[in-house]
C-alpha cells in the first residue's frame, strides 16, 4: 500500500509527499484542514473513492470514519482518499471547497476508473452536496453515505452542525436552498445508504426519505436499515451487524464498479 499527502487548501500549492503506511492514523489527526490522505493498492485501482468522516463540525473523525475505510477499501483494489477537511469557522464554503477538489483530484488522478464519494453523518452531508454538483459532468459516479445528514430542515438536521456551519439556524426556504435533499434529479448518481433504527443523533429517516427521493428520480439506490447500532458505527468491530454491512457493501461496488 503507498499513502501519499495532498494539500488541498488554496495558498498551499497541491504540495505532495509519500509517508509510511503504518502512520496513517497519526498522520491523518495531525494533518491541518485543507489535507488529503490518498491510499492506493499496490497494483492498478478498480476505483477510487473520496472519504468524508463526520464530526459535527467540531472535529474531523480521521481515524474510525477515514482511515478504518481507506484501509478496507485498499484491501478490496479502491484507491480511497481521507479528506481533512477545513471546519467552517464562520465560512460554510471550506469544507466543501475541500471535498469538491479532493474528488476532482481522484477523477484527475484515477482517469479510466469510476470514483465516488462517501460520507459519515455530517460527512454525508458533504458528500451528498458533492455528488449532486452542477454541472452534472462534476458529480462522481457513485456515493455511499453513512447515517448521514441530507438536509438542513428541522426534521432531518443536525441541530449542533448547523449551528457551527452556518452560525445559525436555518429555515424554510434557505434551508431547503442547503439541503441535498432537494438537488436530486435524474442524473444522480446511484447510493448504498447505511443507517440504524435507533440513531438519536442523526434521524434514520433522513437517509430513508434520501433513498426515496433517489428512486422517484429514477435514480439508484440501495437502502440497508439495521435494527441497532446508533450513530457513528462505521466498520467498528463491535457494530453487531459489521458482517452484513461490509458484505452488503462489497456486493453492491462489485455490481456498480465492476469485478476485479
Amino acid at each position: 500500500m503507498k499513502l501519499t499527502q495532498i494539500d488541498l487548501a488554496e495558498g498551499r500549492g497541491g504540495s505532495q509527499r509519500e509517508v509510511s503506511a503504518s502512520e496513517a492514523v497519526a498522520r491523518a489527526e495531525e494533518a491541518c484542514g485543507g489535507t488529503l490522505l490518498l491510499f492506493e493498492p499496490d497494483g492498478a485501482p478498480r476505483a477510487a473513492v473520496a472519504i468524508c468522516p463526520g464530526g459535527g463540525f467540531g472535529k474531523v473523525n480521521t481515524e474510525h470514519e477515514g482511515v478504518a475505510f481507506a484501509e478496507w477499501f485498499v484491501a478490496h483494489g479502491i484507491a480511497a482518499g481521507v479528506v481533512k477537511y477545513r471546519l467552517p469557522e464562520g465560512d460554510p464554503a471550506l469544507p466543501q471547497q475541500d471535498v469538491e477538489r479532493a474528488a476532482e483530484l481522484l477523477r484527475n488522478r484515477f482517469d479510466g476508473v469510476k470514483t465516488g464519494v462517501l460520507g459519515a453523518s455530517i460527512g454525508g452531508y458533504l458528500a451528498a452536496c458533492a455528488a449532486l454538483a452542477q454541472p452534472a459532468a462534476r458529480r462522481p459516479d457513485f456515493q455511499l453515505l453513512f447515517y448521514p445528514v441530507v438536509s438542513m430542515e428541522e426534521e432531518f438536521a443536525h441541530r449542533p452542525s448547523m449551528l457551527r456551519m452556518f452560525g445559525r439556524e436555518l429555515h424554510g426556504l434557505e434551508a431547503k436552498r442547503r439541503s441535498p435533499l432537494y438537488r436530486i434529479d435524474r442524473a444522480a448518481p446511484p447510493a448504498f445508504l447505511a443507517a440504524a433504527a435507533d440513531d438519536g443523533a442523526v434521524t434514520p429517516l433522513g437517509a430513508c426519505r434520501y433513498a426515496e427521493c433517489l428512486l422517484a428520480a429514477g435514480a439508484g439506490a440501495a437502502l440497508h436499515l439495521y435494527p441497532s447500532g446508533g450513530h457513528g458505527f462505521g466498520l467498528r468491530r463491535e457494530f453487531a451487524w459489521r458482517e452484513a454491512l461490509v458484505g452488503e457493501l462489497r456486493m453492491w461496488l462489485d455490481a456498480t464498479i465492476g469485478t476485479v
